[in-house]
């Protein structure tokens, strides 16, 4: 994937606003009927639909749909709109740059003597443009800030030193290879076990460059996986400069005892390599290899980096230095260093999701929290999971799984894992196996693509941010997280969630 001059993206899937659309037409009168004040007409409009459409201008719109009854004629006509939205980067009361969506043109309206309504609805009075306007997404000021961070240390935070852009994204190839280590011969080495490809999903994209650099990269793609919701990426570019910028200030400085006198990393395929040299109580210490990514646990899981570097000091020892060498990997900033997960030694999983949620879902939450104060409504619900993260082509990209405002879906297939439990204990002293297997659900996919272990599932159902027909929440304090999702009771035992 070519990401031009782009240093670093934050993408949100553009089916994330049809959660948000579902909520204020569920909860707004004023989005299920748009009546005019002298009676000339009345609209009651179906919940509007979230599109892009190609056709050689790739673009997305809302499409309306409904019945128009006008004047006192009782008999309905049908009703049929596509309203186009362009994304663009606007300002906040600050000043400070923020994506938001904004009225472009009526492509198409049935009939044709209603397009006035829809001028209206989407005019600088109407109910939509309140509901855009409101929609201001502060995707901006945490990339260009961990950007500053990376690339100027110790120095005053400048918004002018960065040019910003919020584009449209187009599906594109997005691989996501899966790499182990294995030994070859005396030593660990990278080794590529899969190798798959992915297509982007329609996004909204959030991009920062340099000052004077184009921010959008070639051909504008999206980086959204589908079945996820959120991306954000750090791009190769970044971490070239970021690591030109070590290796010239690293050496001379001392890291657990060691003096270092080079330092040389770079951004790969499966993570990074680094090579080093320094020394240590009058001996000469250098290291090679490389830390490679692996994402375990499906979504919810957490990062391991592997090390296969070599080194001609005890191992204690290099473990500590791994530690910090750590701090000197440009990640993707909103995280700090929490998302790496070090091995042997590890940071506890739950800083990852909580620093997800309050990360990845600061910009949708609190344009939820502005769209709630301008309608008087209750707030958006949204939510996020931590669902990979990998590298590719000397990228490093995060997918989480999000959720906002309301939506129904099915369950298109359900995994399934085996443990091994004890029998009724009436056996022992027997001398006999008691354990036998059981089933439990190990992850649920939704029609939508997402792929959800059963609490995750239930949390969602439970906090009606989705809706599962043939589907209920259960609250348990002995399920993780308290809750979990299962099917209604009926006659068919393949939809039985808890066999």
């Amino acid at each position: 994937m070519n990401t031009g001059s782009s240093l670093q993206l934050f993408a949100l899937d553009v089916d994330l606003l049809q959660g948000v659309v579902n909520f204020l037409h569920e909860v707004l009168p004023s989005f299920r009927t748009i009546e005019d004040p002298d009676g000339a007409y009345r609209l009651e409009l179906e919940p509007p639909l979230v599109e892009t459409r190609d056709g050689g201008n790739f673009r997305m719109g809302i499409h309306l749909r409904g019945q128009l009854f006008l004047d006192a004629n009782p008999n309905a006509i049908l009703f049929d709109a596509w309203v186009r939205l362009r994304p663009e980067v606007g300002t906040d009361d600050d000043g400070n740059p923020v994506g938001v969506l904004v009225f472009d043109a009526v492509e198409e309206v049935i009939p044709p003597i209603a397009e006035p309504v829809v001028a209206e609805a989407f005019g600088p009075d109407g109910t939509v443009a309140s509901a855009l306007d409101a929609l201001k997404l502060d995707v901006f000021s945490a990339l260009t800030e961990s950007v500053h961070d990376q690339l100027f240390p110790g120095t005053p935070f400048d918004r002018d030193a960065f040019s910003v852009a919020f584009y449209l994204g187009r599906p594109a190839s997005m691989a996501r290879p899966v790499w182990q280590i294995r030994l070859d011969g005396d030593h660990y080495v990278p080794d590529l076990d899969l190798d798959v490809s992915y297509a982007t999903v329609p996004a909204l994209v959030a991009s920062v460059a340099l000052a004077g650099q184009e921010p959008v990269p070639p051909a504008a793609p999206s980086i959204v996986r589908p079945g996820t919701g959120l991306a954000l990426m750090t791009t190769a570019q970044l971490f070239d400069l970021r690591f030109a910028l070590e290796a010239a200030t690293i050496p001379g400085t001392v890291l657990q005892g060691l003096t270092m006198d080079s330092f040389a990393s770079s951004s790969t395929d499966y993570g990074f390599d680094i090579t080093g040299e320094g020394h240590k109580t009058g001996a000469t210490v250098s290291f090679s290899g490389s830390l490679v990514a692996q994402f375990r646990g499906g979504v919810g899981g957490q990062l391991i980096m592997r090390s296969t570097i070599d080194t001609d000091v005890d191992t204690a020892w290099w473990v500590d230095l791994l530690s910090v060498v750590a701090a000197l990997i440009p990640g993707i900033g909103w995280f700090l260093g929490d998302v790496f997960i070090w091995e042997p030694s590890a940071a506890a999983p739950g800083q990852v999701e909580a620093a997800l949620l309050d990360k990845f879902l600061t910009p949708i939450s609190d344009a939820a929290q502005r769209l709630a104060n301008e309608f008087s409504i209750d707030i958006i619900p949204t939510s996020a999971y931590l669902a990979d993260v990998w590298f590719f082509e000397g990228h490093m990209a995060v997918a989480a799984a999000a959720f906002v405002g309301r939506r129904t879906v099915g369950v298109r297939s359900v995994s399934r894992d085996v443990a091994h439990v004890a029998r009724d204990p009436g056996g022992a002293g027997q001398h006999t196996n008691r354990r036998r297997p059981v089933q439990s659900v190990a992850e649920i996919v939704l029609t939508t693509g997402h792929a959800l272990k059963p609490w995750q599932a239930g949390e969602l159902v439970a906090d009606g941010l989705l809706t599962i027909p043939g589907h209920h929440a259960v609250h348990n304090p002995l399920a993780h997280g308290g809750v979990y999702l299962r099917s209604n009771p009926d006659d068919d035992s393949s939809n039985n969630l808890l066999d």
